[in-house]
């Protein structure tokens, strides 16, 4: 499988990568991301109804703004609290609108769910994880990582597949667009199109797998690394293939379709 690079400087000059996405880490105590990565997975404290439906925030923000930065992202994403958002109702790629609660939110979710794990291991009377949790330093670092996954790592992620997808189509002389919501809920992250024929991927940072061992893919998939040189990322012709036919893919063919109709006009 062959690897590709996409410069710093092509990366710079479409959405400005470098700051933050690369050259700042999250500084937490050992394992602590693991952790909350694991309790995040039970306390939703990232669902749509707390920081929205993320990527479709992110593209709305880059119409806003000339050059788009991380700060100025946080800045819209800030904004959007307490206001009234579409995000994703069920499977069937319907909508519903509700009052986005905010990271705040997501932190108390979190929290809540770390205590309720120390009731059932030590007791409500002997709780020692909430006891531990209960402190402020602790609590700080669990809104340090909620908002590091919300704006860092889901703004570069995006940035990364939609940069990666036109790589992929710029080198075979085709077309490419990124995945609606439902498509996410189905594990597409983006479509490489080459005529009447789409070719759906899935593009997620090398360490994903590591951490999401139990995450059932859809499709083929795209890993990526980011570095102060640019991205980069393995590919192969084999990565391009059409899903068998299903109710499912059906369905999502369709939607597809009507997407690219609708940018047409």
């Amino acid at each position: 499988m062959a690897k590709f690079n996409i410069s710093e400087d092509l990366a710079k000059s479409l959405f400005s990568i470098k700051d933050k996405c690369i050259n700042d880490e999250l500084q937490l105590p050992k394992y602590l991301s693991t952790f909350l990565n694991q309790i995040n997975q039970w306390a939703h404290g990232s669902k749509p109804e707390n920081v929205g439906q993320v990527s479709e925030l992110i593209k709305e923000y880059r119409l806003t703004v000339e050059k788009p930065n991380l700060d100025s992202w946080v800045e819209f994403h800030n904004k959007k609290e307490g206001t009234d958002i579409d995000i994703p109702d069920g499977k069937k790629g319907k909508q519903k609108t509700v009052k986005m609660l905010g990271t705040s939110q997501g932190v108390e979710d979190i929290m809540e769910k770390i205590s309720e794990i120390g009731n059932i291991l030590f007791g409500a009377e002997t709780n020692k994880i909430k006891e531990f949790a209960s402190k402020n330093e602790f609590k700080d670092n669990v809104e340090k990582w909620l908002k590091n996954l919300t704006y860092n790592k889901t703004y570069c992620g995006l940035i990364a597949q939609e940069l990666i997808l036109k790589d992929i189509a710029s080198k075979k002389g085709l077309k490419a667009i990124l995945g609606s919501p439902l498509d996410e809920q189905k594990g597409i992250d983006g479509y490489i199109i080459d005529g009447n024929k789409y070719y759906p991927l899935q593009i997620k940072s090398s360490t994903f797998k590591i951490n999401n061992k139990r995450e059932k893919f859809d499709c083929p998939i795209i890993e990526y690394s980011l570095s102060k040189y640019g991205i980069e990322y393995e590919f192969s012709d084999e990565k391009l293939s059409i899903p068998k036919n299903s109710a499912t893919w059906n369905e999502l063919k369709n939607k597809l379709e009507t997407r690219l109709q609708r940018n047409k006009g």
